[in-house]
């Protein structure tokens, strides 16, 4: 039995729907005729014994289709209970996290603490209860991550780098792996994923696509080689072959914080995932689009504060090493040094000992290397 519940798992509800219909009618094209055959024979008195037999088949078939009928009614009335449950209980665990989560932050922040901890298990918990919600739609395994984008004021999106910042429980161990060995996955114009999001002329609120090898083959028949789907990970056949790609940003408009050159400000991507390719079809993608998006949106008040409190603040503190160690060298009168000494005599004098009273006396450099420990975490082993 549960190796008949796994089969039927993986084929689509179209699919079963189909052949349910399909055999509903089958069975009425049988019974009907047969009915009004008996009824005329009723009627001229010329009914044979032999059809009595005809009569009992007929009561069965239509016993038969009638609870077939039922049980499709019943499993479908099931199915509607399990799917209010499976959402009304996501989202209210979704929206006390979120809730939980800007609480511990500011605690965090007021004691100057680990805030990326706090964010990092936000987003993980939010993957994990997206990818739940696709796994029960679709009846297919579905994966999330968010990808964002290392930041860089001298680049455009589509020429700036991104990198996997958490995944859902449930994704292939070996992604992970893949992640930890390669921190920088490529640029955005490498991604045909991330690049139809951010290029002039596209911006496209979603990507979606069900079967991304007959997408390739589509783009390769137009332009030839020219055009093609492209990913930086060569091996990206092995985890997925459908997915479902949201920005994680927010408009211009609404954003006090940046000046409106671009239309929005993006932290990153929202990516859902499934090897299987009838995980993500097109009657659904209206739907399916709208839930990755809505979490989309949830997500960026959280990546806009790690991007302020943690990414703003660790660059600022590198800085201050730097600074400081070009105060002290002043001081020493060593003018020259100043010339010719680079980032890593800088370093090396403040890993020194002896100078361990003036990194104490900043905050900034203790919050640097709070930071740093944290996102170890955050890269490493809770991905």
């Amino acid at each position: 039995m549960k190796f008949l519940d796994n089969f039927f798992k993986k084929i689509p509800d179209s699919v079963l729907n189909a052949v349910g219909l399909i055999a509903g009618l089958i069975a009425i094209a049988q019974v009907v005729p047969l009915i009004l055959n008996l009824i005329v024979s009723l009627i001229k008195g010329t009914l044979p014994k032999p059809v009595i037999g005809n009569i009992h088949i007929a009561l069965f078939t239509m016993c038969g289709l009638t609870g077939w009928l039922i049980f499709k009614l019943v499993k479908y009335r099931k199915v509607q209970a399990e799917t209010r449950e499976m959402f009304s209980n996501n989202f209210y665990a979704l929206l006390h996290s979120y809730r939980n989560a800007l609480g511990e932050i500011e605690v965090a922040d007021s004691k100057n603490e680990n805030v990326a901890i706090y964010i990092n298990h936000f987003a993980k918990d939010t993957l994990d209860s997206l990818s739940d919600i696709f796994c029960k739609l679709t009846r297919q395994k579905v994966s999330a991550c968010i990808k964002i984008i290392v930041p860089d004021e001298d680049l455009k999106y589509e020429n700036a780098k991104v990198r996997t910042f958490c995944r859902s429980s449930n994704s292939d161990e070996r992604r992970p792996k893949y992640d930890n060995e390669n921190t920088y996955e490529g640029i955005i114009s490498k991604n045909t994923d991330f690049k139809s999001i951010v290029e002039p002329g596209k911006c496209l609120s979603c990507f979606y696509q069900k079967d991304l090898e007959a997408y390739d083959k589509q783009l390769r028949s137009l332009e030839g080689d020219a055009q093609k789907y492209e990913n930086t990970n060569i091996d990206w056949k092995e985890y997925y072959l459908s997915t479902i790609v949201a920005p994680i940003r927010i408009a211009n408009k609404r954003n006090p914080k940046v000046p409106e050159e671009q239309s929005y400000t993006i932290r990153g991507f929202l990516c859902v995932d499934s090897l299987s390719k009838h995980a993500f079809e097109d009657s659904q993608r209206e739907y399916y689009q709208h839930i990755v998006k809505a979490y989309a949106a949830l997500l960026y008040s959280i990546l806009d504060i790690y991007k302020i409190r943690v990414e703003d603040i660790q660059k600022s503190s590198q800085q201050l090493d730097e600074n400081l160690f070009e105060e002290r060298t002043e001081q020493k009168g060593n003018r020259s040094s100043e010339n010719t000494t680079g980032p890593r005599e800088a370093s090396a004098y403040l890993n020194n000992p002896k100078h361990a009273t003036m990194q104490r006396k900043s905050p900034r450099v203790k919050e640097s290397r709070i930071i740093k420990n944290a996102n170890k975490i955050t890269s490493g082993k809770n991905q």
